[in-house]
């Protein structure tokens, strides 16, 4: 089982930091502290590698991909839960760790995520079960009003 590392105080999902050879690790680490998650999110889309930060740590271009995943999916998951955040925020969340767990919403189902990432990835996993809750919460609180 992965250990738990805390970002900012706050448990986040590691397995995929802990997947990476060191170097590559220690890209996916520099990239997690300094970069705010929308910059993240925009290097995964681009695929453009930041050849720079990969050639002074001397990691092969493949391992970006990885590298970013990983950043995005601990990133992401070190949020804490926020009574103020609405539907829309909770899902661009919840898609961005599914996306960068492996796990797309496009081709898994919320459920299906949540069994995978149970024994792999617990802190994912204990993520995905209070947003999805707060979620649940969200609707009821639609309904009554």
């Amino acid at each position: 089982m992965p250990t738990l590392y805390a970002s900012l105080q706050h448990p986040y999902e590691n397995a995929a930091l802990l997947a990476l050879p060191p170097h590559a690790r220690d890209i996916a680490e520099h990239l997690l502290a300094l970069t705010p998650l929308n910059e993240l999110l925009f290097l995964e889309q681009s695929h453009e590698p930041d050849r720079d930060l990969l050639a002074q740590h001397k990691v092969p271009t493949a391992l970006w991909p990885a590298i970013v995943k990983a950043a995005v999916l601990a990133k992401v998951t070190g949020f804490m839960d926020n009574p103020q955040w609405t539907k829309e925020e909770i899902l661009y969340l919840i898609k961005a760790a599914c996306t960068a767990a492996d796990l797309p919403l496009k081709a898994y189902t919320l459920a299906e995520v949540m069994e995978q990432s149970l024994n792999k990835m617990p802190v994912l996993h204990q993520w995905l079960t209070r947003l999805t809750q707060q979620l649940q919460h969200l609707q009821q609180t639609r309904k009554t009003v």
